[in-house]
C-alpha cells in the first residue's frame, strides 16, 4: 500500500481494505465505489435494483409484424427488441418508399422469442416470425393494423 498516493490508500482504507488484504490481492470493488454495480449483465440477477430493471426493460410489449399479423409482444431479449426495431424500420421504408432500397428480404426466417397476449397465460414463450412477405405486409397497412404511434404497446 506504500506505493499508493495517498488518496487511493485512504480510499481503501475509508472501504475497508486493510493492507494484508491489499496485498493478498482480495477484490477492491468495494473500495472503489462499484460493489453495488454489477461487472457483467448476467451477474446484475443478484441485484436486486438492476434485476427489476431489466425485467422491466424486457417485459415492455412491442408491437410485432409478424407472419401472423401485428402481435404485442412482451418480454424479449434486448437483441429481439433491436431486430424487431430494425425490422418495423424496413415495414415503413418499404411502405413510404418501395421496393428500391428495402431491407425487408434481410429479415426472411427471422425470429423473435416473447410472450403474446395470444398465447392466453404468458407462461411460455412464443417463436415469432416476422413478415417479409410485400403483399401480406401492403395488406396489413390497408386495413390500419399498420397505423400504431409507438412500437411500444400501452400493454400485453
Amino acid at each position: 500500500m506504500d506505493s499508493l498516493t495517498p488518496a487511493y490508500r485512504r480510499r481503501l482504507e475509508r472501504g475497508g481494505v486493510t493492507r494484508k488484504e491489499y496485498e493478498s490481492g482480495a477484490s477492491l470493488s468495494g473500495a472503489r465505489g462499484h460493489a453495488a454495480t454489477p461487472e457483467r449483465p448476467t451477474r446484475a440477477d443478484n441485484k436486486p435494483g438492476y434485476a427489476g430493471y431489466r425485467k422491466r426493460q424486457d417485459a415492455k410489449p412491442m408491437h410485432v409484424v409478424s407472419t401472423s399479423g401485428v402481435l404485442i409482444v412482451a418480454g424479449m431479449t434486448k437483441a429481439d427488441r433491436s431486430i424487431v426495431g430494425h425490422h418495423l424500420n424496413a415495414v415503413k421504408r418499404y411502405l413510404d418508399y418501395g421496393r428500391s432500397g428495402s431491407q425487408l428480404p434481410s429479415f426472411k426466417g427471422k425470429t423473435v422469442t416473447g410472450y403474446t397476449a395470444d398465447a392466453g397465460d404468458f407462461k411460455e414463450p412464443q417463436t415469432i416470425t416476422l413478415e417479409t412477405n410485400v403483399d401480406t405486409i401492403e395488406t396489413l397497412a390497408r386495413s390500419g393494423a399498420l397505423d400504431f404511434h409507438s412500437i411500444y404497446a400501452l400493454a400485453a
